[in-house]
């Protein structure tokens, strides 16, 4: 794991930051994979849907898959 910075140097700031990273990876995982099941005209990786997302430039096929995939279900089981 490329860690540029980390917040502390105690275990408590070191765990810290690797659960933040883990979560945010299950999301980001989870986000593309509901996405990616809808009707989206460019096929994008795992790996540039992570590097479009932060800068918030991905396709717009994909920004409305995900809106709709999102509004559609209420549930996080879906």
């Amino acid at each position: 794991m490329n860690i540029p910075t980390l917040f502390g140097m105690t275990p408590n700031a070191v765990f810290n930051q690797l659960y933040a990273a883990l979560i945010t990876y299950v999301l980001l995982r989870w986000l593309y994979q509901r996405t990616s099941k809808g009707e989206v005209m460019e096929a994008l990786s795992f790996i540039s849907f992570t590097r479009h997302f932060p800068a918030q430039n991905l396709p717009i096929d994909w920004l409305s898959e995900m809106a709709a995939s999102l509004k559609g279900e209420g549930s996080l089981t879906g």
